[in-house]
């Protein structure tokens, strides 16, 4: 019976009272493990009466919408709105929770493709709304300290006053109207600080939605503080009752009330934890009077989390005393952390090296002033700043593996690194052996690593310890080192997390896991309702390495009771399973399963297995590169295992592969069948884990926002790099063949090469051959792209302008160095480029007769036969020398302009070159006593020198942008410098900026990478800005741009 039909037998009165009652019993009989919905009972008077005593000893939640959301949705009238809204205090009064429902984001319906369950871009209604919601339940139910348990060390989620150099975002409800985009706001500190500095008709609700905003777009912990000391007792007390409604982590209580007040706040606290504020100046004794032991003694005995001291700074001395208080409180006999720091100007030394919670801002919150003094410092600048006085070193990361080249890392954590002010570097290291990642430890500024295949698995014998995480999984994929005391013992990893980001003897290994956090994001936000998790749901894993042993154990964390792995190798999938379910039955009481719930699929061709339903969660966890000598797989999942009614979602774990097979198979089936299968791709797996490792390697909230954006720019880029080995195989057959043609030539039959501008200037079939085979390649595989070879565009103009557009330009040298071709002479090269905007962010060189490929990719470093990070001797090549370019290698080129003319370029470089060789002081003053000066034959190979660290300098003139597009991006990934040879307009000006070279400028002068001082009185990049000063000094006449060469 509908309820229209039953108030119309029954009557309205009727109906309420069995509505009343029927929610009465349901309330009685679920007390536990339950979420109910009261519906539009809540509004009764009786109800709501019943819910005042009912919320004593239940959570009881008052849900908030926006008004005007609601009247769109309810079709409502002012007057009916008025009702509704009127209401709040009467909910407020029956309930002891409050929560706001936030509106799902309008962009996530803009796309048709966002309305199509069988689209990979579905977006699940209300999905960010489920989160939100549950996390709150969690956080005012106590789960969320439960689930603390398993939290390791090294985790951003341990206390806030575990952790060193916090900083607390302040936001003003007086300012937070103006907050265009909460989003910018992630990642600007490790808590939120809502001031609640005005308190008026509708304050509290705004409150309630500002906390929402902030936990849902930033993310941390919320601490509430009310700047009211105007307000009278009993608004104030009813402002900081609102705060505890609202389940906050932390709520700052004035600890200047007086006893009975501050007894009656701290009772009402649950589960959020107390910071003992006190703010009042204490005169003239400052940090040393002894008021501040009282009020310290007073936080400790209403038993605050934490005790909090700031008041102005007198002098900068406060600093000393300051430390002096610190050390006195650390000694009391019931040791509570401190937050204590001086304000104003004179006291932002103690801010930034107060070591909890202290205040930043953000720039989007600066340009409101309200009743509430905000922060002046942002977090960003902070962490500089701890860099810049020593407090804190920079480090060395990097991703190891077997063949991590191409990782995607560098760009992730760099781009976090520069977000949030960290001066740490990341890099790419292929090992062979554990003995190479302890090569790497001998470095005191080793941060820790990264780790993919084979060493997830094999790295665990080496390792001392490891989170809880990584132990149940028995694989690592964060190599964290632990360092020694002054004693020479090894620090507790309490100790070790609060050294993060600070060198010093690595004696042991720590390991964590994060690859599970990543899959489980990805199955959670992409399950449908109808296939959320049940006692019958099943999952597929394909694969039984690292990777496929942290599926399992994501699964496992989601309560999924049946999980089946398929494997290649029988033998490694049923000894992942053993692992599992031995795991499983140690930690029943954790999981409420008894019985072994990993089970092995043996062959593809079987049926899938009764009386289990079929999969709808399938995470392939398998490789498509070579790994140990054995070639990558093309899984696609067998036909009878893809037969569940309600699709489900496939995790492609896969990323560098745009369409695998698998991502193949799932979009014709999908379209052929007509089932919801969610299809998702391993890059948000990616950026999960590697926010993961970031937040466990640094101690600061990962950027999500920087690191994806980083991410999907290197893929794009990395994406191309397959180009490098048609480069090395296809071109290197042509060169090689052209050449053994003139070998088997007589010299009768030998081709004449063909002259362009004159008898050094020349062309030969192969040139042609090969930039023709690159022009189809690049073609067929980036039909969309521009391309510029030196063969066609001779061919083709006579123009002499400036070539490249921003649209994505491939760049190709066919054959540069034809001359040594021609001759037998080794330096010659292919040459490739893509630029993008105007400058490269790919580049390729390979000399076949050398065996050398030379390749970059920007974010990414240089690299030599995809082995040997460039430059060659890495850190010991060392900075410039002091009197550069006395004591340099110079490379030069003699240039196709050969006009015997004294304004000529030949006549200007043979004086250059001269003036470069002479003793200091010859030449009229001009001398450089360089070491010497190499003329390769080839632009582009001396550019690959120059960043391999073989050439000091590279200085030519007359370049087009085939000459040089590969070897720019080649240097400036290997740290070199490339800009103008011709001094421009004001290069005597002092502290000029030296500009990046910009491709067709003609001219350029290169120098190679540079490391910083030992003294640190000068950094690599300030060595090579002075070389080039110097190289501008030494060549006042400078080269003019010639064109005609």
């Amino acid at each position: 019976m509908s309820r229209q039909e039953y108030m119309r037998i029954h009557g309205s009165e009727e109906f309420h009272k069995q509505d009343v009652e029927i929610t009465r019993r349901m309330l009685e009989e679920n007390r536990f493990n339950c979420v109910i919905d009261c519906g539009l009972g809540s509004m009764t008077s009786s109800l709501q009466e019943y819910l005042r005593q009912y919320c004593f000893k239940n959570p009881v939640i008052y849900v908030l919408r926006d008004m005007e959301q609601i009247r769109a949705l309810l079709n409502l009238g002012d007057r009916s709105a008025r009702l509704l809204e009127a209401g709040d205090p009467s909910h407020r009064r029956c309930s002891n929770f409050e929560y706001f429902n936030l509106q799902e984001p309008v962009t996530e319906t803009q796309t048709p493709e966002a309305a199509d369950r069988a689209s990979p871009t579905y977006s699940f209604k209300l999905r960010r709304a489920q989160e939100d919601f549950a996390h709150y339940v969690r956080l005012i139910t106590g789960s969320a300290s439960e689930r603390a348990v398993s939290v390791s060390s090294f985790s951003v989620e341990v206390p806030l006053q575990d952790r060193a150099f916090t900083h607390a975002l302040e936001i003003p409800l007086s300012v937070s109207g103006s907050i265009v985009n909460f989003e910018e706001l992630h990642a600007t500190g490790d808590a939120v600080e809502i001031l609640v500095d005005q308190w008026v008709h509708g304050s509290p609700s705004s409150v309630t939605k500002l906390v929402a905003m902030a936990r849902r777009y930033i993310k941390v912990p919320i601490i509430y503080s009310l700047k009211l000391s105007d307000l009278q007792k009993e608004s104030q007390l009813s402002a900081i009752s609102h705060g505890f409604r609202l389940g906050v982590e932390y709520l700052s209580v004035d600890l200047s009330k007086d006893m009975d007040t501050l007894q009656t706040i701290v009772g009402l606290r649950g589960g959020t934890k107390i910071i003992g504020t006190s703010k009042q100046n204490p005169g003239s004794k400052g940090w040393k009077d002894p008021t501040l032991q009282a009020t310290f003694e007073k936080a400790v005995q209403l038993k605050c989390s934490m005790a909090r001291f700031v008041f102005p700074a007198s002098s900068m001395k406060d600093l000393s005393a300051l430390n002096w208080f610190k050390e006195e409180m650390s000694q009391s006999a019931h040791p509570l952390p401190v937050i204590a720091y001086n304000t104003d100007e004179k006291g932002r030394t103690s801010q930034l090296l107060n070591s909890t919670l202290t205040p930043v801002t953000h720039m989007s919150l600066q340009q409101g002033t309200g009743p509430a003094a905000m922060a002046s410092l942002t977090a960003k600048a902070a962490v500089r700043a701890l860099f810049d006085c020593f407090v804190l070193d920079p480090l060395k990361f990097c991703i190891v593996g077997a063949n991590v080249t191409q990782s995607l890392s560098p760009a992730m954590h760099n781009a976090a690194y520069e977000y949030l002010g960290l001066q740490h570097t990341y890099t790419t290291r292929n090992i062979q052996s554990w003995s190479d990642i302890e090569t790497l430890a001998r470095d005191n500024h080793f941060g820790g690593a990264s780790v993919v295949q084979p060493w997830k698995v094999k790295a665990v014998g080496n390792i001392s310890s490891f989170s809880h995480h990584a132990k149940a999984i028995g694989a690592v994929n964060t190599l964290m080192p632990l360092r020694s005391d002054a004693e020479g013992g090894i620090m507790s990893l309490k100790e070790q997390a609060l050294a993060r980001n600070r060198a010093g003897p690595v004696v042991a290994w720590h390991g964590e896991n994060t690859d599970w956090l990543g899959i489980s994001v990805c199955i959670s936000r992409n399950l449908s309702p109808r296939n959320t998790m049940q006692p019958r749901s099943t999952s597929l894993v394909i694969g039984a390495g690292g990777m496929a042993r942290a599926a399992v154990y994501a699964l496992i964390q989601m309560r999924c009771r049946n999980i089946f792995v398929h494997n290649r190798t029988v033998a490694n999938a049923n000894s992942m399973a053993d692992h599992f379910n031995q795991w499983i039955k140690q930690n029943h009481s954790e999981h409420d399963n008894d019985f072994g719930q990993v089970r092995v699929l043996e062959s593809r061709d079987q049926p899938w297995p009764e009386p289990f339903t079929m999969p709808t969660i399938i995470v392939s966890c398998v490789t498509h590169e070579m790994l140990d000598g054995k070639p990558g797989s093309d899984f696609e999942v067998p036909i009878q295992w893809l037969q569940s009614p309600s699709g489900g979602v496939v995790v492609e774990l896969a990323y560098m592969t745009k369409y695998t097979a698998l991502i193949k198979q799932m979009r014709d089936f999908r379209e052929k069948n007509a089932l919801p299968w969610v299809i998702v791709d391993g890059i948000s797996a990616l950026v999960e884990q590697a926010m993961g490792q970031f937040e466990i390697m640094t101690g600061r909230k990962a950027p999500r926002k920087a690191m994806t954006a980083a991410t999907h720019v290197a893929l794009s880029e990395t994406r191309h790099l397959p180009i490098r080995h048609s480069t090395r195989q296809g071109t290197g057959q042509l060169l090689h063949h052209g050449l053994e043609k003139r070998r088997h030539s007589s010299p009768e039959d030998l081709a004449v090469p063909e002259e362009k501008l004159n008898a050094v200037d020349i062309v030969t079939q192969t040139d042609n051959d090969v930039e023709e085979f690159i022009h189809s390649a690049i073609t067929k595989a980036y039909p969309t792209h521009h391309f510029i070879g030196e063969e066609t565009y001779s061919k083709g103009t006579t123009s002499k302008e400036y070539l490249i557009t921003s649209a994505p330009t491939w760049i190709v040298d066919p054959l540069d160095g034809t001359v040594n071709f021609t001759h037998g002479f080794p330096m010659f090269c292919v040459s490739i480029a893509l630029a993008v905007n105007g400058h490269p962010v790919i580049g390729v060189i390979y000399a076949p007769l050398l065996n050398q490929l030379f390749s970059a990719c920007k974010g990414q470093g240089a690299w030599l036969n995809e082995t040997t990070r460039l430059p060659i001797l890495g850190q010991a090549l060392g900075p410039l020398p002091p009197d550069a370019p006395k004591k340099c290698i110079l490379g030069c080129e003699w240039g196709k302009d050969r006009r015997d003319q004294p304004d000529s370029n030949l006549h200007r470089k043979v004086e250059s070159f001269v003036n470069m060789a002479a003793e200091i002081g010859g030449r009229g003053g001009k001398g450089g006593m360089v070491h010497g000066v190499r003329s390769l034959g080839s632009a582009t190979m001396d550019l690959a020198y120059t960043a391999m660290g073989s050439f000091d300098i590279r200085w030519e003139g007359g370049c087009w942008e085939w000459d040089v597009a590969a070897g720019i991006c080649l240097l400036e990934e290997a740290g070199g410098l490339v800009t103008t040879a011709n001094p421009p307009e004001g290069w005597e000006a002092e502290g000029r900026k030296i500009e990046t070279a910009k491709l067709g400028g003609r001219l350029y002068l290169a120098i190679r990478p540079a490391t910083d001082a030992r003294d640190g009185s000068e950094t690599g990049r300030q060595s090579q800005e002075r070389v080039v000063r110097g190289m501008e000094e030494g060549n006042k006449a400078g080269l003019s741009e010639t064109r005609s060469e």
